[in-house]
């Protein structure tokens, strides 16, 4: 994971999301973000489990001067320092993840991993990102069968028609993978030395020990359509068994 730092961006304008990424453990699964865990796994011999080991968040400050500045920090919780602006130094976007996991719940073991994302003040000329590190613990191979970011649900009374359309050209474009909504993988095989993207994250076997990272990325074109917006999605992310139909 890497420090990002850019500047000379113009346009403020807002967007602001809300996600949570749940996995469970002994049976892995996925929860649509801010929503119940839902358990999608086949187990004949072994265990599948994943555990969150990292996460990490874009912070844009804006920087006094004649013009002001843009100083974006790109923080990884596990490695980095926490950045402290200097004075007079104002956050102006971010895009946090927060590890959320716990073993213990009212006194008994649950072993839920989970991290809540949170997107604000989001504008045009910056990938604000936001990602998540898993390690695969489990003693089967298994697979990533399905990583996605969706509207919200039909029926949410807080569902706006003009948002839909907004979050359906922005993941469009983020097909390409330079402006809109799009998330990518990496795996590592030996404990974080070195990193492989994956095109396809679906198509990769894990097995016990390897690291997954996955980033969510939100990257507004310029243009007044990105410009105070206000969009809600979800997202799901799901492991199983390899050799699952």
């Amino acid at each position: 994971m890497r420090r990002r730092n850019r500047a000379g961006l113009k346009r403020i304008g807002l967007l602001a999301l809300a996600l949570v990424i749940a996995l469970g453990a002994m049976g892995v699964g996925y929860a649509v973000w801010t929503e119940d865990l839902y358990i999608n796994s086949t187990v004949y011999t072994g265990t599948l489990d994943v555990d969150i080991t990292g996460v990490s968040s874009t912070f844009v400050y804006k920087v006094p001067g004649d013009p002001p500045s843009i100083y974006v920090d790109y923080y990884y919780e596990n490695e980095d320092t926490p950045f402290t602006p200097p004075a007079g130094w104002t956050l102006i976007a971010q895009a946090t993840t927060v590890d959320k996991s716990q073993w213990m719940d009212g006194g008994e073991v649950v072993d839920t991993d989970s991290a809540e994302m949170a997107f604000s003040g989001l504008f045009p000329g910056i990938d604000f990102i936001a990602d998540i590190e898993l390690e695969y613990l489990g003693s089967i191979p298994a697979r990533i069968s399905f990583v996605e970011v969706v509207p919200v649900d039909a029926d949410d009374p807080s569902r706006s028609d003009d948002n839909y359309d907004i979050f359906t050209a922005l993941c469009a474009m983020g097909v390409s993978q330079t402006e809109g909504i799009w998330i990518d993988a990496e795996l590592s095989t030996n404990a974080g030395a070195s990193w492989t993207k994956l095109p396809d994250p679906l198509s990769v076997q894990l097995q016990k020990n390897d690291l997954v990272h996955l980033t969510v990325h939100v990257f507004l074109p310029e243009g007044s359509d990105y410009d105070n917006l206000s969009l809600d999605f979800t997202g799901k992310i799901t492991v199983e068994q390899w050799n699952t139909p």
